[in-house]
């Protein structure tokens, strides 16, 4: 995660919308990674900065719990 993460958000004019719901998961990911010991590094792609495997894994466990109210409920099939 970069340091400039909050000069990034001052620029994105959607987030100025009162409805949009920011999610902070910064602390969390930095969190995970030093946890797991991951090195930094590896959160990227080698000739690209857009995020790696693991940094999208990573991102897909803390945003789940935010959408999961959105997915309706399965019902049992009742199957045997």
């Amino acid at each position: 995660p970069r340091d400039s993460w909050k000069e990034d958000q001052k620029k994105l004019w959607a987030l100025k919308n009162s409805s949009i719901t920011f999610i902070r998961m910064r602390e969390d990911l930095l969190r995970i990674v030093k946890d797991r010991k991951i090195p930094i590094e590896n959160l990227q792609l080698p000739d690209d900065p857009h995020p790696s495997e693991i940094r999208h894994a990573i991102l897909g466990d803390l945003l789940t719990p935010y959408f999961l109210e959105f997915i309706p409920a399965r019902k049992s099939s009742g199957a045997r």
